[in-house]
């Protein structure tokens, strides 16, 4: 919720930075010149890896903005940021060889620009899954940039070139594009335990085989990462589009709402529900713990705010109820939200291993944000 002209959310100056780790959203520009709602770099040599990257606006460049620099970025996931006249996801404005990698660019808008991601330059953009972005989904400006493996499918527009020579192979595009093992077939993305755009495979139990498995640069080194639901490393030959990271075998609570999922929703017209929460260790038993609800009010498909109370419950801040604190164990109970009727409400259980007052890790399950049972 952070405002400025540039760089609302991290302003870099003539430094090396790494950001890692981070959630950057609800952070936006004014002006319109505004540049890098989310982050803003005039730096060198940046490293951005494995952020969460969703929800910032500003009119030139809301997600990241990286100008005469070089750097990677890389196993991002860039969601839902609005570039008005700009950029929603990425904005590349500079000569150097800068690596955009693995990252998952998804739900950006921008009403003249690219929606995705815009280049200047000689940059590589590999492995990186883009869909469902509003306006042109990859705007190549000026220069050499060098695309492969990369799946652009349903977006407003794929690819637009103003100016440069880029080099595109062994791509999905929709609609088509000419170069080395580029393909235009839908690549039956199936939801898996980490987000939406997994790749339908029959050895992961699936029933037709995505044309993206095995079909990307059979010169590309393999990606730390995994394009099937049940969580199997990618090999050679690689599979185009955003890798998700492989589980990493240790046992994960099951928590769930119902019965079913970890969320609930409670429509308009509704002011109450009563909630059935159980949850299973899987061999977490004893870990020091807290266990929480997460109330979110919902319009036009995001978060906007927490419009909540349990009666009788211990209070919450900012629609955040811890309501258990201890070792965990296999438990179940029962809690009645109440809340104004005219608007959508959304409803997560949440167990965290980190006991300290406030859930501390996120993913993203159906473009919303929401933390992560560890």
């Amino acid at each position: 919720d952070n405002t400025a002209k540039t760089g609302s959310g991290i302003y870099c100056l003539g430094s090396s930075p790494i950001i890692e780790y981070n959630v950057i959203e609800y952070n936006s520009g004014y002006g319109l010149s505004c540049s890098g709602g989310g982050i803003y770099f005039y730096a060198d040599k940046v490293r951005i890896r494995s952020n969460i990257i969703h929800n910032n606006w500003a009119e030139h460049s809301a997600g990241i903005s990286i100008v005469s620099t070089s750097g990677i970025i890389e196993n991002n996931l860039i969601s839902r940021n609005k570039g008005g006249l700009g950029v929603g996801g990425i904005y590349i404005g500079c000569d150097q060889n800068t690596t955009i990698r693995n990252n998952l660019i998804v739900g950006n808008w921008s009403n003249d620009g690219a929606a995705g991601v815009r280049f200047s330059g000689t940059p590589f953009f590999l492995n990186n899954t883009l869909s469902c972005n509003r306006g042109s989904s990859v705007l190549v400006c000026s220069g050499d940039a060098v695309l492969t493996n990369n799946i652009i499918w349903g977006n407003m527009h794929p690819i637009k070139i103003i100016s440069g020579n880029p080099i595109i192979t062994y791509c999905n595009i929709e609609g088509g594009w000419p170069g080395t093992g580029n393909i235009d077939a839908d690549p039956l993305f199936v939801t898996g335990p980490q987000g939406d755009y997994y790749l339908s495979q029959i050895n992961a139990g699936q029933g037709v085989e995505s044309p993206c498995v095995d079909t990307g640069d059979p010169a590309s080194s393999t990606i730390d990462g995994t394009t099937r639901t049940d969580g199997v490393q990618d090999e050679i030959p690689i599979d185009m589009g955003y890798h998700y990271p492989v589980p990493s075998g240790d046992p994960v609570v099951d928590v769930k709402i119902n019965g079913s999922d970890s969320y609930i929703e409670i429509p308009v017209g509704q002011n109450n529900a009563t909630i059935d929460w159980d949850i299973v260790c899987n061999g977490w038993a004893g870990m020091d713990c807290e266990v929480f609800l997460l109330l979110l009010r919902i319009e036009n498909n995001l978060p906007v705010g927490v419009w909540s109370h349990v009666p009788g419950s211990p209070s919450y801040v900012n629609g955040i109820l811890p309501f258990y604190t201890g070792a965990l164990s296999d438990m179940s109970g029962t809690v009645t939200i109440t809340a104004p009727p005219n608007v959508l409400k959304k409803v997560w259980l949440i167990v965290d291993n980190v006991p300290n007052g406030v859930p501390d890790k996120y993913c993203m399950i159906d473009d919303f944000v929401r933390f992560k049972a560890k």
